[in-house]
């Protein structure tokens, strides 16, 4: 069995001619719900564990044959390691979606986030101003 494909950083990505058995596997090994796809290591869509199971096995397809670029979503949502988190978290919320893709600005992965991952670091951010407030107001 070959290594998974990795984009940069270690984040585990598939390749669009991946079979989505290899998706499934990689899903299960690394406990993620969604991932990336890329051709040519570049972002191309994204797999989710509910494609699989929703889409492949509702229409009776073979998982070693069929290849996850039939079912990842393209074009699919993704933001910039420079974009505004407020946004981010708007068009998450908007798409009702709770893990996109971070890309740069080659459309290489080098991570991925999550909309907890962005309430947590904006809920860090106003309690560390609330308290310089209390201080000044002091």
């Amino acid at each position: 069995m070959r290594p998974y494909p990795a984009a940069a950083q270690g984040v585990p990505c598939l390749r669009h001619l991946d079979t989505l058995e290899a998706a499934a596997r990689m899903m299960r090994d690394t406990g993620a719900r969604v991932l990336p796809v890329t051709q040519d290591g570049r972002f191309v869509g994204t797999i989710s564990d509910r494609d699989i199971v929703i889409r492949m096995v509702a229409e009776g397809l073979d998982g070693w044959l069929t290849r996850v670029r039939e079912f990842m979503t393209a074009p699919a949502l993704f933001c910039r390691v420079d974009d505004d988190p407020e946004s981010i978290l708007l068009a998450m919320v908007d798409a009702k979606l709770d893990t996109i893709p971070l890309l740069d600005a080659q459309d290489r992965v080098v991570g991925m986030i999550t909309a907890d991952q962005i309430r947590r670091a904006h809920s860090a951010c106003a309690e560390e101003i609330g308290g310089h407030i209390e201080v000044i107001a002091a």
